[in-house]
């Protein structure tokens, strides 16, 4: 994401991870995403971790996105204007 360890900042809270172990973050950030025509702060909990992700979008962000999201499609779809767009997966 291009961003400085010095930009991180203290985050207490644990995390669960996929297979049910417990691990501290590394930090907090809050960083721009753009998605189409729409930019957004979002905060992102960093870890240091092996991870099968390199970001896990939350339920506040999908809420103020607007956004539906559909695993078996693998695409994300979002109001913005008069427009819906879709960003697809791969």
């Amino acid at each position: 994401m291009g961003v400085s360890f010095l930009h991180i900042k203290p985050y207490e809270q644990r995390l669960t991870t996929f297979d049910s172990r417990s691990i501290k973050a590394a930090g907090m950030i809050k960083h721009p995403v753009q998605a189409s025509n729409v930019k957004k702060m979002v905060k992102f909990v960093v870890v240091d971790e092996p991870v099968v992700y390199n970001v896990i979008m939350g339920t506040r962000w999908h809420h103020e996105m607007r956004a539906v999201s559909s695993s078996y499609h693998q695409c994300l779809c979002f109001p913005s204007g008069r427009e819906v767009f879709t960003i697809r997966g791969s």
